[in-house]
């Protein structure tokens, strides 16, 4: 039997979503098999997502899930000092 890996150890290993895990299985890009001890976890072979990141060269390439990290945000200590200079109680 190969290897396999969760369905949220899957996602940690390709830097995506458990949300997005679960689409690729939904959509048939990546199969599942049920864990053997325990029903409700569902397994995937570590080579399927080789093959996943292959494609990708090493990243996959896929939509965001609207989780991105935007230069332009304001940080918390800028948003802070906003605070403290304009807003009165």
């Amino acid at each position: 039997m190969s290897e396999t890996v969760t369905m949220r150890e899957a996602a940690r290993r390709l830097g995506v979503s458990d949300t997005k895990i679960w689409r690729l299985v939904k959509k048939g890009t990546l199969s599942v098999q049920k864990n053997p001890l325990d029903g409700r976890e569902r397994l995937i072979r570590t080579i399927d997502l080789e093959k996943l990141t292959e494609r990708g060269q090493g990243t996959p390439h896929f939509v965001s899930d609207g989780i991105v990290d935007i230069p332009t945000a304001p940080r918390a200590a800028e948003i802070e000092e906003h605070l403290l200079t304009h807003w009165r109680p």
